[in-house]
């Protein structure tokens, strides 16, 4: 018999699955911006909650929904950005800058890019969610992550492309399970 305890309580697991949001493009509002400086480089990230439709809140319902020691704010962007080396990798970087001015401007009636993050507060913009393969320890799946962006209306009226899905470059292989297909020796 298992031994009782004091403080029982029969409650599910905060830890089990969470909901994954679907790759997508979804309107977005921006909480807040910073650049977050490295050794090899910076990025603007960018933390953020869906703002519109059936996902509206999906970053800040599941944030409430993880036990108080592990809370983690899931909707962020990170954006490297370019340091001016001349390489098609910068090249990339400053598109993906331009993308994003361009994206907000369109997106917010008045604004005008000016290289001030901390202005992108409250402003709302289209993130695209492309699916992505992971793997640690002994576990992987498939989850989604921001990895472009639009304007507003585009996502409201649907005209985008979603990337396709981000595969791992060395996925562990694990040997295939045996098959059980007789089980009369089995002890139960």
């Amino acid at each position: 018999m298992i031994p009782r305890y004091n403080n029982f309580e029969a409650k599910k697991s905060a830890s089990g699955g969470r909901e994954i949001l679907p790759a997508g493009g979804y309107v977005c509002k921006i909480l807040k911006a910073e650049v977050q400086t490295f050794e090899w480089g910076n990025k603007l990230v960018l933390s953020f909650d869906i703002s519109e439709g059936e996902f509206k809140d999906f970053f800040k319902t599941d944030y409430n929904s993880q036990p108080d020691d592990r809370k983690k704010w899931r909707g962020v962007w990170r954006i490297n950005l370019p340091s001016g080396d001349g390489s098609q990798q910068d090249t990339w970087k400053q598109n993906a800058i331009n993308n994003l001015a361009a994206c907000l401007q369109d997106s917010n009636a008045g604004y005008v890019w000016d290289w001030d993050e901390t202005k992108l507060k409250g402003k709302s913009l289209g993130i695209l969610f492309r699916e992505f393969e992971w793997e640690m320890e002994d576990r992987n799946g498939v989850s989604t992550e921001a990895y472009s962006c639009t304007d507003i209306d585009s996502v409201r009226a649907g005209k985008f492309k979603i990337a396709k899905r981000r595969e791992l470059k060395h996925k562990a292989t694990a040997p295939a399970p045996t098959p059980v297909t007789d089980d009369s020796d089995l002890p139960f």
